[in-house]
């Protein structure tokens, strides 16, 4: 009770901070995060996502990033499995009470692991990736807390192989890190005993943790690349100097187990130093977390005027082009002649040769602009072939995701492919927000005369028409 009293500063700190830099400062990359994500309930989908090591984290992952259709609830949900995830740590590693503060160190570093990615999350090929890695520490941390109840060398040697041969598929790397957990457990109690009995549990776990990944590659899964299979169920960030930042955060985020793992073997009293010496980390931390977040107004500027579009509200596109307080991006200018051109009128004038680059870590300038600006552009200006092309470009690239789907449901409709729009749109009304507009557009494809009264297709159509 005593930890849990002392840490009330502590965890209403990290919770203030969380909040803010979720559901405050960041519900609009929320909601827009959502709409590159697919969850499906279909038998088919659960399949596709168990192709891979960590598959289960996939599919949880996926579901779970739907509720950020309510950028509340699923911030809610996040910052409370970042909860989760601290306790965990406390009941796993035993840190003492004189190191309380260091156990939001790793909520801090998978808070970050979010908020620095800024146009990196368009191209990221990590399905899930909002949940699966915090939902994968949750389980390593987990089977590391259950496997320390086991007294006896026989017993941990049994419960280390199960965690690794049936963890591996569904867990992926996050099964293997737990087992390296163990196996450091089981050397520290080796250290204090020894006893020659702890190296069997060591020795098995090594084995299994090289042989076990090789066995499910070349038996089980055809899909999988070589290169990934220890790290399957890690982001799919690329190895190399630009995108070491990314990395940044799980680095720090495994060695602070390590660090627990040593710290929960001195239980002294509590002195000043070590309590002046954690909360130093903790206030550290959060500095570190808020440096290193990505913070750029042309970026939320763009994410917004995205979901103006969507909605074909032109007034706000041109309201959040005028309180821009710097070098608009190519994209906002793009979005701002667009609104332009459905009837809205300007009293303030963006130039085109006045713009600044788009600041990311990942080289994707061309991307980004086909993805931010370029596909409504080409929908909203009647170029509704060269709109689906790109859909389905980005749909093989990157994986089948609600934005996607939903231009090509539309597109379909207006090229009068009825039989394509009803196959996307069944994959939409699968979903569990995004019913009410499968609904609505399914209305159309049985009735296709009633597509003529929906104004903005309307628009489109005759501009489709002009282009011919």
């Amino acid at each position: 009770m005593g930890i849990v009293i002392s840490g009330c500063p502590v965890g209403g700190g990290f919770l203030v901070f969380a909040l803010y830099l979720t559901i405050v400062c960041n519900d609009f990359f929320l909601k827009w995060a959502e709409g590159l994500s697919l969850f499906l309930t279909t038998s088919a989908y659960l399949s596709s996502c168990m192709r891979f090591a960590g598959g289960l984290l996939i599919y949880a992952g996926t579901f779970l990033t739907q509720f950020f259709h309510y950028p509340a609830l699923g911030g809610s949900v996040f910052v409370a499995l970042l909860f989760l995830t601290q306790y965990l740590s406390l009941v796993a590693f035993r840190i003492p009470r004189k190191y309380y503060p260091l156990s939001f160190i790793p909520g801090f570093m998978l808070l970050l692991s979010i908020t620095q990615l800024g146009y990196v999350w368009i191209t990221l090929k990590s399905p899930g990736y909002f949940f699966s890695n915090i939902l994968g520490v949750v389980v390593s941390l987990t089977c590391f807390s259950g496997y320390q109840k086991f007294r006896n060398w026989l017993s941990r040697t049994v419960a280390v192989s199960v965690i690794i041969i049936a963890g591996y598929p569904l867990f992926g790397f996050y099964a293997l890190f737990a087992g390296l957990l163990c196996l450091l457990y089981e050397l520290i109690l080796l250290s204090k005993h020894k006893d020659a009995g702890y190296f069997v549990p060591v020795v098995t776990g090594i084995a299994l943790g090289v042989l076990v990944p090789q066995f499910y590659f070349y038996n089980v899964y055809n899909y999988m690349q070589r290169f990934y299979i220890y790290i399957a169920g890690l982001p799919r960030f690329l190895f190399n100097q630009k995108e070491l930042t990314l990395w940044f955060p799980f680095i720090i985020l495994f060695l602070s187990f390590f660090l627990f793992l040593v710290l929960g073997q001195r239980h002294g009293r509590n002195n000043k130093a070590a309590i002046v010496i954690s909360s130093a980390c903790f206030i550290a931390a959060i500095f570190f977390t808020y440096w290193m977040s990505y913070r750029n107004e042309n970026f939320r500027a763009e994410v917004k005027m995205n979901a103006a579009i969507e909605k074909n509200d032109w007034k706000k596109v041109m309201t959040i082009a005028w309180n821009l307080r710097r070098k608009p991006s190519e994209n906002i200018v793009t979005d701002y002649y667009l609104a332009l051109l459905k009837g809205q009128k300007g009293n303030k004038k963006i130039d085109l040769n006045s713009t600044v680059k788009i600041k990311s870590i990942r080289p994707v300038m061309p991307i980004v602009a086909i993805h931010m600006s370029g596909r409504p552009f080409l929908y909203q200006t009647g170029e509704i072939n060269d709109c689906y092309h790109w859909c389905m470009e980005d749909l093989i690239e990157y994986g089948m995701r609600i934005s996607y789907l939903q231009y090509m449901v539309k597109c379909a409709i207006l090229n009068k492919e009825y039989n394509l729009a009803r196959k996307y749109n069944t994959l939409i009304s699968e979903t569990l927000f995004y019913k009410d507009w499968a609904r609505k557009y399914q209305t159309y494809i049985d009735r296709p005369r009633l597509a003529g009264n929906d104004e903005e297709m309307k628009a489109i159509l005759h501009l489709a028409d002009q282009e011919k």
